[in-house]
């Protein structure tokens, strides 16, 4: 058997989120060190795939993917499928039919040798035939990475289940900008919401109830400007209504009226003074650069930020919807919040993956 090592991905995601982009991202630099990285390049627009790849070394475009990753099976090279990261939800019998018949393909891979991994991934909502389809799934992989422990009790962990922090933590785009960021935060407050949690709910009020919250909060903190944006084409309309709200109010305010890039955002969370969010790679980025923030969630249906924060033992970083605010929310949350307290999570959550990733490359 040959020692190189091939890693194969197919990434279909939201393709104009700059959340999904940076994991996407993060997966082929996490691992384009130990290997070639060959990406199907008819799962991706041109656009997105050259964002992805993007000063990325070892990685290849393939018009004939799974011809390819067969042929190196064959070959008894080592072979590795990765899966995408980030959220899987749904439900029916439809979609739970797909996924038995995508386990069936795993199962035929690891016969030949391919071993299949899953790294920062988030499950559910879903229904039982999704919820069975899914374990029986898992078992196909070699490494199953999941990014919380609500997640992991969502699927009824099995054996081949172990959480594996946001793929966020190991960006290496994040860590750029986290060595070379200013040494004086800008005094601005960032303020950037998406309408609903996910798709499956819609809760009524839900808009309102942000609001009404985040004015609470703000009130509570001096800042040089009150900035919203977006990274997602979706919360343009949302954010541009705060955006109204609090200049009629007599704020400081700016609207960024275009889509942060990557980069842009990254930057924008690394040096303001405060973020307030309900998007998850909008706070777990302010996270591993020291920032101070808060999210204003569903806790109810917000899972997959509650279950990364309370596994780190910061959920007090999280107020919801239904919380009442005191004038004392942001001050009682500053020591948690501080920059050398998130820092260190954010080198914890690195070196363990680190290790996961050291051990599974010694396979």
């Amino acid at each position: 058997m040959s020692n190189e090592r091939y890693f194969f991905v197919r990434i279909i995601t939201s393709f104009n989120n700059e959340g999904d982009l940076l994991i996407n991202r993060a997966l082929l630099q996490f691992v384009s060190s130990y290997g070639k990285v060959i990406i199907d390049r008819r799962s991706s627009p041109d656009e997105f795939l050259e964002e992805l790849t993007k000063d990325i070394e070892n990685c290849e475009l393939s018009d004939t993917f799974y011809k390819t990753l067969i042929k190196n099976t064959l070959s008894r090279h080592k072979t590795f499928l990765l899966t995408i990261p980030g959220h899987f939800f749904g439900e029916g019998i439809k979609k739970a039919f797909s996924i038995f018949v995508s386990a069936c393909f795993f199962y035929l891979l690891k016969i030949g040798g391919v071993k299949i991994l899953k790294f920062g991934g988030c499950l559910g909502p879903f229904d039982w035939p999704v919820k069975v389809a899914e374990r029986f799934r898992a078992s196909a992989f070699t490494f199953y990475g999941i990014r919380d422990s609500i997640s992991i009790a969502n699927l009824n962990k099995s054996s081949k289940v172990e959480r594996f922090p946001d793929l966020a933590f190991v960006s290496d785009d994040i860590k750029k900008i986290s060595e070379n960021k200013q040494s004086e935060r800008n005094g601005n407050l960032v303020i950037s919401f998406r309408e609903q949690t996910n798709a499956m709910f819609n809760a009524q009020g839900y808009t309102e109830k942000i609001t009404d919250k985040l004015a609470k909060l703000i009130e509570q903190k001096q800042a040089n400007k009150l900035v919203f944006c977006y990274q997602v084409p979706s919360d343009r309309d949302f954010n541009h209504r705060l955006f109204c709200e609090f200049k009629e109010r007599g704020y400081n305010c700016e609207f960024i009226n275009k889509k942060l890039r990557l980069n842009e955002a990254l930057k924008l969370y690394a040096n303001s003074s405060f973020v307030l969010s309900n998007r998850l790679h909008i706070l777990v980025p302010s996270l591993c650069f020291g920032t101070a923030h808060l999210g204003i969630i569903d806790k109810k249906q917000h899972h997959k930020i509650l279950g990364i924060y309370r596994d780190l033992n910061i959920d007090s970083l999280l107020v919801d919807i239904d919380d009442e605010i005191t004038p004392e929310t942001i001050a009682n949350t500053a020591e948690i919040s501080s920059s050398a307290h998130l820092s260190s999570l954010y080198n914890q959550e690195l070196e363990y993956a680190h290790k996961i990733r050291s051990n599974i490359m010694s396979l």
